[in-house]
């Protein structure tokens, strides 16, 4: 959650952290060492997304594409209409598992790491609380990484 957003709304506990990853085609991963490599090129990402505030953010200089989808924007990549792609890191490795044309950058893109919320109505803490201990036993028994690796896991079909 933004501090912006949060002015308006509450957040639960993060349940999931979110690693960035940005991928590259194969014959161009030893192209680019560094994030200042990607001055003046096409980098994609979900529009309206996280990825798409670490491109302008921690990428500047680098031209930002946003797409709608996740399969656009690997088409895009390995039709190289784009340089790169910021995506989720777990989703980022299930479409490289799959596309052996493209990989994941060297280039350390670590320290933007973010989490998934809940968004509520502000003050309504009786629902806050409810929400955090459910997130809470999801996590301690294991559900919210299972669910998040078959989504990972449709992502990438």
């Amino acid at each position: 959650p933004t501090p912006e957003r949060m002015k308006s709304v509450d957040f639960s506990n993060n349940y999931h952290k979110i690693v960035q990853s940005l991928i590259v085609r194969t014959e161009d991963k030893d192209k680019y060492k560094t994030i200042d490599d990607f001055k003046g090129k096409k980098v994609a990402a979900q529009k309206g997304s996280t990825q798409q505030d670490f491109i302008k953010e921690k990428m500047p200089g680098s031209e930002f594409k946003g797409l709608s989808k996740v399969t656009d924007i690997v088409l895009d990549l390995k039709n190289k209409k784009v340089e790169a792609a910021v995506l989720e890191e777990p989703i980022a490795k299930a479409y490289v598992s799959k596309n052996p044309d493209l990989a994941i950058s060297d280039v350390d893109v670590k320290g933007n790491e973010n989490g998934y919320a809940i968004a509520i109505k502000k003050d309504n803490k009786e629902l806050l609380d409810s929400i955090n201990k459910t997130l809470d036993r999801l996590t301690k028994d294991g559900s919210i990484n299972k669910f998040m690796e078959e989504m990972v896991k449709e992502e990438a079909e």
